[in-house]
Formats: C-alpha cells, sequence, structure tokens
C-alpha cells in the first residue's frame, strides 16, 4: 500500500505543481482571457489562490486514506486546528489585504490541512521518511517555478509558451525518475 500511495501522491502533486505554478505565473493573460474589463486584480487573486490546488489534492490522498482507515478522529482535530487557523488569519488579513488576503488566507489553511493529514497518515501507518524522494519533489518545484519564471522573459504567443513550459516540467520529471511510465502504466491496469 505505501508504494501505490507513493506512485499517486508523487504523480497527482507534480501535476497539481505544474498546474499550480503555470496559472500563478500566467494569471494576467488568462484572466485577460477570461474577463475583459481590468482583468489586473483578479490575476493577483488568482496568483495565489491556485496553490490551493495543491493542498487540496494531497488532501484527496491523504485524507481518504485516514477515512478509509478510520481515523475519523484525526481528521477532525485536523480540521479543528485549520477553522482556528483560517478564522484568525482572515480577522487579521481581510481589512488589509482585502480578497488578496483572503486567498493568501485560503493557501495557507490548504496547505496546512495538507500538511497536518500527510503527518497523520505517516503516524497512523508507520512509514519511514523517504529523503530521497523529499529531495526530488523539492527539486521539481524549483525547477517548475525557475522555468515558467524563465519562460515570462520570453516574448512570444503566451499560450505557446506557457504549453511548452509545461511539457518541459514534465519532463524533467521524468528525467529525474518522479515519473516512470512502466510503474504507472502497472499501476493503472491493476485496478
Amino acid at each position: 500500500m505505501e508504494t501505490l500511495v507513493k506512485t499517486v501522491f508523487t504523480t497527482i502533486f507534480i501535476v497539481s505543481v505544474l498546474i499550480s505554478v503555470s496559472f500563478s505565473f500566467y494569471s494576467q493573460p488568462i484572466m485577460q482571457l477570461l474577463y475583459h474589463e481590468s482583468p489586473e486584480y483578479s490575476a493577483r487573486i488568482l496568483q495565489w489562490l491556485i496553490f490551493c490546488f495543491i493542498g487540496s489534492c494531497t488532501v484527496y490522498i491523504f485524507g481518504t486514506l485516514l477515512t478509509a482507515n478510520g481515523n475519523l478522529y484525526q481528521l477532525s482535530f485536523v480540521s479543528l486546528i485549520a477553522v482556528a487557523v483560517n478564522f484568525f488569519m482572515n480577522l487579521y488579513f481581510i481589512p488589509r489585504f482585502k480578497a488578496v488576503g483572503a486567498a493568501e488566507v485560503a493557501v495557507t489553511t490548504q496547505i496546512l490541512i495538507a500538511l497536518l493529514n500527510f503527518i497523520a497518515a505517516v503516524k497512523i501507518f508507520k512509514w519511514k521518511p523517504n529523503i530521497k524522494l523529499l529531495l526530488r519533489l523539492i527539486l521539481f518545484t524549483l525547477f517548475t517555478v525557475f522555468l515558467f519564471w524563465i519562460s515570462r522573459q520570453i516574448h512570444f504567443t503566451w499560450f505557446i509558451v506557457w504549453f511548452i513550459t509545461g511539457i518541459i516540467g514534465l519532463v524533467f520529471a521524468f528525467s529525474i525518475g518522479l515519473l516512470r511510465v512502466n510503474y504507472l502504466m502497472s499501476v493503472i491496469s491493476s485496478e
């Protein structure tokens, strides 16, 4: 089960990081595509809010795993912490930073829930930390941020640059061994 969880988490983490980072760096043209009147403020909100996707994807895996294992007490405790953090941070951030502040708080809360679910799963299932995997995930995330930052310096049709940059990020994930085609195919075919 640990191998399956690791593979699914790694795959979903890679996809969510690619989507979140790409939407964050390209929030302005994306919002201009969707809305024609002053998309600048909406783009700033999207820049932050899209990172909730990483937290949500992580919660889908570890929250579901804990639910299936019957660890509802731990999940309730995590939710209680998240509600308290969200409430008090919103009291501070919304009056000062408005919708952008609410977006920042939402990201913080989602990442906190994801992290606490992950820690609970590691403790409950007694998994040993996989430092190599963690370092590769960090390397992939840093590379993705750098890659999309560089891509914003290229003056060409944004959609084409955005798409090609995403493909390069995916190829990098394969090249450092985060994704393996044969293992992904075997997991899909076993279901």
